[in-house]
């Protein structure tokens, strides 16, 4: 019983150590829920190849993470892009560089559903506004539409957590 709980205790070990190695940017992100590190420099480098990216395309976008109760992404947005609302999930940013205003709540301007989840729109009528500087965090339930203004010439660059609703927490 000791040999099995020793070989048990080193196989975990090993897990987690080979976990934490594997690199964030990986082609296959989707894995069971275990520990994985997303380590900083990893994070400055996707978010300068993200702003390079963003000279030509108005929302680039890297997944970071995707666990079946979760995902993470890193978005960077040069300009203003399209209103959206999900029914399935819970969105979680946090701001990791730039400025721009955040709109959460009111009523959808010309919807456009883009899957079943998900309703794209010009812009949201209402909702309240807030400046988003790096290190705000805004919780986003399910259900409520939400957009991010950017000022010409500005940019914005936050971390997605995107959480499941039908997985209890």
């Amino acid at each position: 019983m000791r040999n099995i709980l020793f070989l048990l205790f080193v196989l975990t070990s090993l897990g987690v150590v080979v976990t934490a190695q594997l690199p964030a940017t990986a082609t296959d992100t989707v894995a069971a829920n275990r520990p994985h590190l997303l380590a900083a420099s990893i994070m400055d480098a996707t978010s300068k190849a993200l702003a390079e990216e963003g000279r030509s395309v108005p929302r680039p976008t890297r997944e970071l993470l995707n666990v079946p109760s979760h995902r993470i992404s890193m978005i960077h947005r040069s300009k203003t892009d399209a209103a959206e609302m999900h029914s399935d999930h819970t969105d979680v940013w946090t701001i990791k560089s730039g400025s721009g205003t955040v709109i959460i709540g009111g009523e959808m301007v010309d919807r456009r559903p883009v899957m079943s989840t998900t309703v794209w729109a010009e812009s949201i009528k209402g909702g309240e506004r807030y400046a988003a500087r790096p290190g705000d965090i805004f919780n986003i339930p399910p259900n409520l539409p939400h957009q991010v203004l950017v000022e010409p010439g500005q940019t914005i660059t936050y971390y997605n957590l995107w959480c499941d609703r039908s997985l209890p927490l």
